[in-house]
């Protein structure tokens, strides 16, 4: 029977060591020592408050000595109760009152915690994943120019001029994320993509005074690195739970930053007059592929395990980039003409990604 009663002794124990407020101290008979909070006393058992805010029942039987916030020791198994029962109990009903009133008190703004997505977990780390295929024309002009022929009559011609992209991108990107508040997250993104595509351009000199056609064919295979900076939001719907979906909106600004490595090829189809032409083809294409840009999509998280997630998403990117198209006509060393276009290239672009998430 003692050795039941230690263990129930051990047991709550156990329970009480989860309260904040331990003002009291009970000592078993084993000599084994726990700070509590004393609700009631009486001569046959003492009255503990639980975690749950319920009583439970120590047995004097079971005790050496009862320690009470300031009146010290009340009592030990030598000498009984040091203080009568009633001013005990009139005591620790006072305190008790006391102690539900200051946990029904409002806390101060400077006091309240913030309710996390969750639970403990303030951040996120994510690796997205967006396949993409994109044909796109993205420069046509026709400018009349003239120059000086071999017996020096002017002569009128024109060359249009066209460069169309297809591409085979692979983009990755990285996503930082800070529960600013209950499910509302600050996002930062880096991303990088590699385009490999096939770009073609053409231009055609139609003279007129001589009735000859030069077309001029300029075929490369290029690649660009781009890179990826951006900000926003992400706010998630629902409470978090493992084995759980949970659906999500997102928005998001910054810019993309591209790096162009060009080889090419020219030759000419028809009669060659002997003139050179060149232009800034790199440089045109980087302006072009460095856009600003605004985001914004939906998507849905399916929760591994408090710490990892499978997301899947649909995005409608706006882009809107700038760049200046610079070219030049040389005959037989002398410059002949030369020009430059500014073009601006604004995109809508529908994109979709899986991504896996990191709960830290």
């Amino acid at each position: 029977m003692k050795t039941f009663q230690i263990f129930i002794l051990a047991f709550t124990t156990l329970i009480y060591s989860q309260e904040n407020y331990h003002p009291d101290k009970l000592v078993s008979k084993s000599s084994a020592s726990q700070e509590c909070f004393i609700q009631e006393v009486n001569s046959e058992y003492v009255v503990i408050k639980s975690s749950d805010n319920s009583g439970t029942m120590i047995f004097l039987t079971t005790l050496n000595e009862i320690n009470i916030d300031s009146f010290g020791l009340v009592y030990s198994e030598s000498t009984g109760y040091t203080v009568s029962l009633k001013s005990i109990n009139d005591f620790l009903e006072k305190r008790s009152a006391n102690n539900l009133t200051l946990l029904k008190q409002p806390k101060l703004s400077s006091e309240e915690q913030t309710t996390l997505f969750n639970s403990g977990k303030r951040f996120f780390f994510a690796i997205n994943y967006f396949p993409s295929i994109t044909k796109q024309l993205v420069f046509t002009y026709k400018p009349y120019m003239y120059r000086i022929s071999s017996n020096s009559y002017l002569d009128q011609y024109y060359q249009p001029m066209y460069f169309e992209l297809e591409q085979n991108l692979v983009s990755m990107e990285s996503q930082f994320g800070f529960n600013v508040a209950n499910n509302l997250f600050i996002t930062l993104s880096i991303g990088y993509s590699s385009d490999l595509y096939k770009s073609t351009s053409t231009t055609t000199d139609q003279n007129i005074y001589y009735g000859t056609v030069t077309t001029r064919l300029n075929e490369n295979q290029n690649s660009m690195d781009k890179f990826l900076l951006g900000i926003g939001l992400k706010y998630y719907f629902g409470n978090f739970e493992v084995s759980n979906v949970n659906p999500f909106v997102l928005f998001s600004i910054g810019q993309q930053f591209a790096f162009f490595d060009n080889y090419n090829r020219n030759y000419y189809i028809g009669q060659n007059n002997d003139y050179e032409y060149t232009d800034n083809e790199n440089e045109f294409m980087e302006g072009l592929n460095s856009p600003i840009f605004i985001s914004g999509g939906f998507g849905a998280e399916y929760a591994i395990s408090k710490s990892l997630t499978l997301s899947g998403f649909f995005k409608v990117k706006y882009n809107s980039a700038s760049s200046t198209y610079k070219w030049k006509n040389t005959d037989n060393g002398v410059v002949t003409n030369q020009g430059e276009e500014d073009v601006e290239n604004t995109t809508v672009r529908f994109k979709t990604g899986l991504g896996l998430n990191f709960f830290f």
